[in-house]
């Protein structure tokens, strides 16, 4: 009976550090447990479904994971960059970050293009950034240009009339042709003079 009970006991206390251990790894990320982490910053207009927790990589390397997205009062993104620590001294200072697509899911990433600068970056710092394409503001540019394209078709503007009007290109026809005859007649003038 008492070895049953010491038994159980046992059970009971291995169960317990294990739930601690999970724990542990649950709420505290793994890696900042067992390697020092330093963080980088990043300022963008638009982060285009780029999470926390979104890998971070250096030449296609994970290096880290987005830490915090928030934003700032004049309507600018702040994203952190937590980067394992013994990785900072292979990001130069001119290296500039972009967001981009990874996996078939379109999951978000944070990729680092590595710069020339032979001075490494320091844990705080900010990173330059490249803005990520915008498809809606795409969409715009060619409704903006479609309309355009529409005005000309219907004779709008200066080009529409230059296009649509059949009397302006006559006119336009008889100067080119004026001109010809004029440049040709001057242009054998000026060779023989006689």
């Amino acid at each position: 009976m008492k070895d049953r009970s010491s038994f159980l006991a046992g059970i009971f206390v291995s169960s317990g550090i294990f739930i601690i251990i999970l724990l542990l790894f649950t709420f505290f990320k793994p890696h900042s447990l067992l390697n020092p982490a330093s963080n980088l910053y990043c300022v963008y207009k638009n982060i285009s479904g780029l999470k926390p927790g979104a890998d971070v990589n250096l030449s296609g390397y994970q290096i880290g994971s987005i830490s915090d997205i928030e934003f700032l009062e004049n309507r600018d993104i702040m994203v952190e960059l937590e980067i394992h620590e013994r990785y900072l001294s292979c990001i130069s200072q001119d290296s500039v970050a972009f967001i981009s697509t990874s996996g078939l899911l379109g999951d978000k990433a944070l990729n680092i293009k590595n710069g020339f600068s032979e001075d490494h970056i320091k844990n705080k710092a900010y990173l330059a950034v490249k803005e990520p394409f915008d498809i809606d503001d795409a969409m715009q540019g060619l409704e903006s240009l479609a309309g355009i394209l529409s005005r000309i078709e219907k004779g709008e503007g200066n080009i529409g009339i230059l296009i649509k009007d059949e009397q302006l290109y006559e006119n336009l026809l008889k100067v080119s042709e004026n001109l010809k005859e004029i440049t040709d007649k001057s242009f054998w003038e000026h060779i023989n003079p006689f």
